[in-house]
């Protein structure tokens, strides 16, 4: 942090103003699965775009839903740095079959900040 200017007031009386600069939350978007009705099964690839306007991505990580978003169980966190898109081979056959799966994605930059989005629509994980 830089002083943005010292003032001086009156007789012996200095007061620095500091300005400090917000970190903004990167950006994240699920982009699979994201097709309304879609039915997967065996392994998958659950991927998201992410980027960050003032840093870097530092990891995404992956959870899922298999009630539409009550509950989030962890997949997998991606450190790779700087991507445009990060993806995982998710594995559904260690789940349950069900039709309320939803894939939420994470995005956590070097700032420590974090924002996330959840794929559009529910889909339906059939392995039996």
């Amino acid at each position: 942090m830089k002083p943005l200017k010292n003032i001086l007031i009156g007789i012996g009386i200095l007061v620095t103003i500091t300005i400090i600069a917000m970190a903004a939350a990167p950006n994240v978007t699920v982009t699979y699965p994201t097709n309304v009705g879609e039915t997967v099964n065996g392994t998958i690839t659950v991927s998201a775009d992410a980027n960050d306007d003032d840093g870097n991505i530092t990891n995404v990580s992956f959870y899922y839903s298999n009630d539409s978003g009550t509950n989030w169980y962890f997949i997998y966190n991606n450190e790779t740095t700087n991507l445009t898109t990060y993806s995982y081979a998710w594995n559904t056959t260690t789940v349950s079959d069900g039709s309320n799966y939803i894939i939420r994605a994470t995005a956590t930059d070097n700032s420590s900040e974090t924002a996330s989005d959840t794929s559009n629509n529910t889909f339906t994980v059939q392995n039996t």
